[in-house]
């Protein structure tokens, strides 16, 4: 049988804005996290985002393939994805996924709890200066 496992949650969360994309409405974050994954079959990082009201803003995802080599390491990791503009404050928690194959050939997803909750300040204040595209300031919630 198949080990069904879930894999251990990410920590030590990081996310800063880069750039924001008036004419498209997006912005392009870069994540940061401890990979604490040991299994071979580790899938995919994904990362919840929310307004500051709590509202759904999008999910994106960064590939193991693009980050976990060899298959089963841990460490620190570091990827960027695209979310729509911020309006101010938002927060990220992030997940990760085993992708198994079970005894029959069957793919099945078996995912980690959340991380804790980073809030991004995508205005920066403090280091940044204030800049409407600098780095955000990281709250743990």
């Amino acid at each position: 049988m198949a080990d069904l496992t879930p894999p251990q949650a990410p920590s030590q969360l990081t996310c800063s804005v880069i750039d924001v994309d008036n004419s498209t409405g997006r912005a392009t974050v870069a994540v940061g996290w401890m990979d604490n994954c040991d299994f071979p079959d580790e899938f995919v990082t994904n990362f919840r985002f929310e307004a500051e009201d709590g509202s759904p803003m999008t999910t994106q995802a960064v590939y193991a393939s693009d980050y976990d080599t060899p298959p089963g390491s841990t460490g620190t990791r570091s990827g960027q994805v695209v979310i729509p503009a911020p309006n101010g404050p938002f927060s990220v928690s992030a997940a990760c996924a085993r992708w198994i194959t079970m005894d029959d050939g069957a793919k099945f997803s078996v995912f980690s709890e959340y991380s804790a909750t980073v809030i991004v300040d995508p205005v920066g204040g403090g280091a940044s200066g204030g800049k409407t595209h600098g780095k955000g300031n990281n709250k743990n919630r």
